[in-house]
């Protein structure tokens, strides 16, 4: 056994102020040890471990490993809560690994199990997603030396679990093996607590086949679960580090499905078409890939597939460089496919050429691009060009065939949008964000058509055929007969004009006439007008000389618990009623408690190219295709301008 202390011993303070020794203060006294090491070597016991002080964190290690069993585990305290508050949270990983692990059938072993308890702590879903995506969770779960990683590991662990007053996370680990070796698998499942509450499924797959010298090598990362404040389940997985025999392998999976404010459904194995511009929250995504390399070769392959509410995508790219010296030859074949479900229709692009170069150079080149899109019609467009040093012949090709389709009769949305608005769907009651309900509505009968508003609550009329408040100029498929602008003028109740817009999502490709450019790199819902919203100051419950309220008869049911001590009169107090005091204050609005901080939604402009200075007399409603519109018409009066706009993010203009 061994013992170390670390930073123990009598400390001296000089300090250059009158004080104890005349023009200098001298304090002295026993300082407490910063860290303490402990090493074990014995027949039926070894391991280790340590503890550190640093300012208000405590951290420590250890590790110790009897008659078969390695039980390991790491952890920190912290005496003072984010800002300097007073308090404590707390962190600790715990796992016991087995050898033999214990068998469960079917090839499959638990080879270690563990738990994680935070106190005073959160879930940093980013982080945590950040370190899958960069290879930095190795290791977490089940270390292989907690003591000698310490420093890493505390780092991680305070990044992804930071210090959060009055949330915990806990949640178990396991180890799984299959066929002896040639799976590993490390898991965590893990919960904060209480709401909002966030679910995370974190881990680590190894696979070796064989075990001893491996032809088949993977290695994936991956992180998953269900964030219920934000509304959104997400997993994300990543292939590095890996092979086939020495050809290596890698690429990237993420699924993304929100039901909120912001709705999405994606699902990308290696990421998206080109042209795609994926949802805010979706992460960068490498290729599937495999690459084969010989002296004098090299070959890549790179694929991927994607799907969203409306799209399939799919693409694939083989590259070979050969060569000898600076001599070589460079080709390539490809193409990015985006097949549309409703209307249906098909974009592929098709990419192939061959260089003949020195070094950089190109001595000559043969390359062919093309377009095909359709069903209705079939379209394709498309150019061979041949390179010769100084000489080159392009030719370009553009053929139509086939059906255009019976043209569909031109649409009018206002039927749509009158019985939309008049569904019982569309009306609902609504509470302000800090308020709770006041009272609780007996179940009804089926045929019971009235709605009931909460007493603290508003009304809410939404639908969602059309966006309300902007121009259209297609619905259904099918061009308009001239452009439509449906609005709620006005709403009057008991004689006086209330309400503000309330927002839905909406597809804008079925509103607008777009290109399949602007499909692709808009995004997929944009939150537009769709109705009206009215407080409930605007309500009348029952003063003045035309009651509206609801009235009815409140009774109390006596239940008399029998106590020998008798109360005596004047001692009880029964106070006014919850409901009778909403009555006399006219249920006036509740205040809202403002937060600090906001996330804005996102908001585009026209700026110009070279300063981005933002052009204020090209409004829009602040979406990115109300910016492009508004951009559009000003070029079309002033085309001498084309060039020197752009549309950008409001935050990035000047």
């Amino acid at each position: 056994m061994a013992l170390a202390i670390d930073g123990v011993g009598y400390a001296v303070q000089f300090t250059a102020a009158d004080g104890n020794a005349g023009r200098f203060a001298i304090d002295a006294g026993f300082q407490l040890p910063s860290g303490v090491g402990l090493s074990i070597d014995a027949a039926v016991a070894a391991g280790g471990g340590f503890l550190a002080r640093r300012d208000h964190t405590y951290e420590g290690a250890v590790e110790l490993s009897v008659c078969g069993v390695a039980v390991k585990a790491y952890g920190l305290i912290e005496t003072r809560l984010p800002g300097g508050a007073k308090g404590y949270s707390a962190l600790v990983v715990i796992s016991a690994e087995f050898s033999p692990g214990l068998q469960i059938g079917y090839g499959f072993s638990v080879d270690g199990v563990g738990g994680l308890v935070g106190i005073h702590r959160t879930l940093s879903l980013a982080s945590i997603q950040s370190a899958i995506w960069s290879h930095h969770v190795d290791g977490l779960l089940f270390p292989r030396d907690p003591v000698a990683a310490a420093p890493s590991l505390m780092t991680a662990i305070d990044s992804f679990f930071p210090a959060a007053e009055g949330r915990y996370v806990l949640g178990p680990l396991a180890k799984i093996g299959w066929g002896g070796g040639i799976v590993e698998a490390l898991i965590g499942l893990f919960i904060e607590l209480p709401e909002p509450v966030k679910l995370l499924l974190i881990g680590e797959v190894d696979v070796a086949m064989p075990p001893v010298r491996p032809q088949l090598e993977l290695h994936i990362d991956f992180d998953g679960g269900v964030d219920f404040g934000h509304k959104l389940a997400f997993f994300d997985a990543t292939l590095h580090d890996s092979r086939i025999e020495r050809y290596a392998i890698g690429g990237d999976l993420a699924f993304r499905y929100g039901w909120g404010d912001a709705p999405v459904f994606a699902l990308a194995i290696g990421g998206f078409h080109p042209q795609y511009q994926p949802p805010a929250s979706f992460p960068s995504l490498k290729r599937i890939s495999l690459s084969i390399s010989q002296p004098g070769v090299q070959l890549t392959a790179q694929a991927y597939l994607a799907l969203t509410s409306n799209t399939l995508q799919l693409g694939a790219k083989l590259e070979l460089t050969a060569g000898a010296s600076e001599l070589n030859v460079h080709g390539w074949l490809g193409f990015d496919a985006l097949v549309q479900w409703d209307p249906f229709a098909f974009v592929l692009d098709l990419s192939a050429g061959v260089d003949l170069r020195v070094g950089s150079t190109t001595l000559a080149s043969v390359h062919l691009d093309g377009h095909l899109s359709g069903t209705a019609p079939w379209h394709f467009s498309g150019d061979a060009s041949i390179s010769l040093l100084f000489f080159d012949i392009s030719v370009h090709v553009d053929k139509q065939w086939g059906d255009a389709g019976a043209a569909l009769p031109a649409a009018d949305p206002t039927p749509a949008v009158v019985v939309a608005l008049q569904a019982p769907s569309a009306w609902s009651s609504v509470l302000p964000a800090t308020a709770r309900p006041i009272v609780t509505a007996a179940p009804r009968p089926s045929d019971d058509r009235r709605l009931l508003l909460d007493p603290a609550g508003g009304l809410r009329i939404a639908q969602r055929v059309v966006p309300l408040g902007r121009t259209i100029t297609r619905f259904g498929g099918a061009r308009l007969a001239r452009p439509l602008t449906l609005a709620i003028e006005s709403l009057s109740v008991l004689g006086q004009s209330h309400g503000t817009p309330t927002t839905e999502e909406f597809a804008l490709a079925q509103f607008d006439d777009m290109s399949d450019a602007e499909k692709l790199s808009l995004p997929s819902f944009t939150r537009l007008a769709a109705g009206i919203e009215i407080g409930a100051e605007a309500a009348d419950v029952g003063h003045g000389s035309r009651p509206r309220a609801v009235v009815t008869s409140l009774a109390y049911d006596t239940t008399i618990i029998d106590s020998p001590t008798v109360q005596r009169p004047g001692h009880a107090y029964v106070p006014t009623t919850a409901i009778q005091t909403a009555m006399n204050a006219r249920l006036a609005p509740f205040p809202a408690v403002v937060s600090p901080v906001a996330l804005a939604a996102e908001r585009y402009v026209v700026a110009g190219s070279g300063d981005l200075k933002a052009r204020l007399d090209l409004a829009s409603d602040g979406s990115k295709r109300g910016a492009l519109l508004a951009l559009e018409h000003h070029l079309a009066a002033h085309p001498e301008a084309r060039g020197q706009l752009q549309v950008v993010l409001a935050q990035e203009a000047a």
